[in-house]
């Protein structure tokens, strides 16, 4: 599998596209904005595109989905805990607060704690991982873990904005340092990637 990243928006936040290379079958985990360009990748690299994931409902991570579902057809995932984010009154305030524009879609589907989606060229398997926002999710695909804002290089999510909670962050996070082999790659959804070796050793958050 290959992961190309791609930094979109005001927030520069990571868009990965997960590329299969022997049929070019493509998930896209996080939008968050710039659907032209990412869907220029689509299509100078043929790609088929079958789900977008979404690690979280906050508009900088799904700002580019009505465009991308419109070209692509692919089917929209997320946690149930999240959807309102993105389909009711609640959106506005929460687009607004981050100085961004709300969207409006309905989820082909939602995502649950340890379900395992057949992606096709792979399986991703979800882990639940509230503290950022409440339908947060982490998504395991092989050795690679996509991890929002729930774990950055050297950081972890804020859970000052609405629908954060610090307790649940921190049962999260522990969970993350419990279940993830140091080998794994870490994708967080804004900087660099890491590995879970690194950040177990130097994260000052993982180490409190």
């Amino acid at each position: 599998m290959k992961v190309e990243a791609l930094r979109v928006g005001t927030y520069q936040t990571n868009c990965y596209i997960c590329v299969y290379d022997d049929d070019n079958s493509a998930v896209i985990i996080d939008p968050g904005d710039e659907g032209e360009k990412i869907y220029d990748v689509v299509v100078q690299d043929k790609l088929v595109v079958t789900h977008i994931m979404l690690t979280h409902g906050h508009p900088d991570h799904v700002g580019a989905v009505p465009y991308l579902k419109k070209f692509t057809g692919a089917k929209v995932l997320m946690h149930k805990d999240d959807s309102f984010m993105i389909t009711d009154d609640e959106t506005p305030s929460i687009a607004h607060l981050l100085g961004m524009n709300p969207i409006s879609i309905v989820p082909d589907g939602f995502l649950a704690d340890n379900d395992t989606i057949d992606m096709g060229f792979s399986k991703a398997h979800i882990m639940h991982t509230p503290g950022h926002t409440p339908g947060s999710i982490c998504i395991q695909v092989k050795d690679c873990l996509f991890t929002g804002d729930t774990l950055f290089a050297g950081s972890i999510g804020r859970t000052d904005l609405p629908g954060g909670d610090e307790h649940k962050m921190r049962i999260s996070l522990n969970r993350i340092l419990t279940n993830i082999d140091d080998n794994t790659i870490l994708y967080p959804g804004h900087g660099p990637s890491t590995t879970m070796k690194y950040e177990r050793i130097s994260n000052p958050f993982l180490r409190t």
